[in-house]
Order: structure tokens, then sequence, then C-alpha cells
């Protein structure tokens, strides 16, 4: 017998348990997901980069939506004050559109 098989022997490994589930988690969404509307916006990233989103199971808060982005095939969290214009969907927000009055040339 070797020392390994006498190591994991006196040391059985732990059962594995699943993680809890957060609401932070980047692939996850919880709370009240809005399955039923699609969002389209014109999105300007952080490098001022436009891109148009299409964003479905969305769950929108005070400054931001996140949802699948059909874009990116993933979870994505967008802050509403860099959405330039919408195409659809904004009606459905539950805590608005927000609006700082940026000039559009």
């Amino acid at each position: 017998m070797g020392l390994l098989s006498w190591l994991r022997r006196k040391y059985p490994a732990p059962p594995l348990t699943p993680l809890p589930s957060t609401s932070y988690g980047a692939d996850t969404l919880e709370g009240d997901v809005n399955r039923a509307t699609t969002l389209m916006f014109e999105y300007v990233d952080r490098d001022g980069v436009a891109s148009l989103r299409k964003v479905t199971d969305w769950v929108d808060t005070r400054f931001y939506v996140k949802g699948r982005c059909a874009d990116r095939r993933a979870v994505r969290t967008f802050r509403k004050d860099q959405i330039e214009f919408w195409v659809s969907g904004q009606e459905a927000l539950r805590h608005g559109v927000l609006d700082f009055g940026r000039s559009r040339f």
C-alpha cells in the first residue's frame, strides 16, 4: 500500500455540496424577472462604443437593467444612463427610463 492510498483511506474527501446561488452572480437572474417583453436599445459602453442590444429575461432597478443579451449570449448588466435611445420595450420598465438631459448632436 502506497502513501497516497493510505492518506485517501485515512482522510476521505468530504461530500460535494452545491454552492448556494446569489443574486449577484454573473449568470443568474433573480427577483421579478420579465420574460414577456424583449428590450431593444442602443447602448454606449464605457469606451464610447455604441451597439444595438436585444435583452430578454430581464430585471430593472432604478439605475440598471440586467438580462440575457442576445448579442453576447450571456447575462449582462446595463447602466440606464448609458442607453442612448430605446427601440422597443421601455414602456415595460417598472422603474422608468433615466434621462439626464444629455445633448444629442
